[in-house]
């Protein structure tokens, strides 16, 4: 669980979630799906205007796993050092 925006200086770095350990490779742009009216929800643009001005139009990271571990609901997101 990450609470707050991901912060930008973990690209390169590494973090564990639960018992996995990732390596924070590129940031994650938006989608217009989350724009986009879902199963008993209506269309939100404000969605797309929030994401840009509160993260930069990145809303996550894409990592590679170093070492597998199990990931639960709830774990936190650690970064670890070097």
């Amino acid at each position: 669980m990450v609470e707050g925006p991901a912060d930008p200086d973990w690209l390169g770095r590494t973090v564990r979630v639960g018992g996995a350990v990732l390596r924070v490779e590129a940031a994650c742009p938006h989608c217009v799906m989350i724009s986009l009216p879902q199963q008993g929800l209506p269309a939100d643009r404000g969605l797309l205007r929030t994401v840009h001005r509160d993260f930069g139009h990145a809303v996550g990271f894409y990592a590679s796993v170093e070492q597998p571990g199990r990931v639960g609901c709830g774990d936190r997101v650690e970064p670890l050092a070097g």
